[in-house]
C-alpha cells in the first residue's frame, strides 16, 4: 500500500471510531455521517493507489467507488450499501431533514449502519492489499 492510500486508511478507521463514540452517546444521525465519512475515505484510497494522484474534493461514494475500484469490485451489494449511506452526508445536517431521518430510523438502523460500514470497510482493507 502507498503512503497516500495508507494515509487514508488510517484516517478512515478514525471516522469509524468516532462513528462508534457517538452511536454510543445516542447521537445516531452524526454517527450515521461518520461512517460515510469514514466509507468516503477508504474509497480515497483506492482512489489514491489506482491514480497515484491525491483524491478529488468529493463526497460522492458513487463517483469514488467508479474512480477507485475496478468493475468487479462495485458489487451490487456495496453500491447498494453506498446508496444507504448517501443521504447522511447531506440530508442530516439541515433541520427538517435531521427530524424526518430521525423519525424514520430507529436506533437498530443506525445499530446496523455502524455495523455494515464496519463490515465493508474491513473488506475494502482486504482488497486494497
Amino acid at each position: 500500500m502507498k503512503a497516500n492510500s495508507d494515509y487514508w486508511i488510517t484516517e478512515a478507521k478514525e471516522s469509524f471510531a468516532s462513528a462508534e463514540v457517538l452511536f454510543d452517546g445516542k447521537r445516531y444521525l452524526e454517527a450515521a455521517f461518520f461512517c460515510h465519512l469514514a466509507i468516503e475515505k477508504a474509497l480515497k484510497a483506492f482512489v489514491a493507489e489506482r491514480t497515484e494522484q491525491i483524491p478529488p474534493k468529493t463526497h460522492n461514494l458513487y463517483l469514488l467507488a467508479e474512480m477507485g475500484l475496478r468493475e468487479e469490485q462495485r458489487t451490487e451489494e456495496l453500491m447498494s450499501f453506498l446508496f444507504v449511506l448517501m443521504p447522511y452526508q447531506l440530508e442530516s445536517r439541515y433541520p427538517s431533514d435531521r427530524l424526518r431521518i430521525l423519525k424514520a430510523t430507529p436506533p437498530a438502523k443506525f445499530r446496523e449502519i455502524i455495523n455494515r460500514t464496519q463490515e465493508v470497510l474491513s473488506c475494502l482493507k482486504q482488497m486494497l492489499k
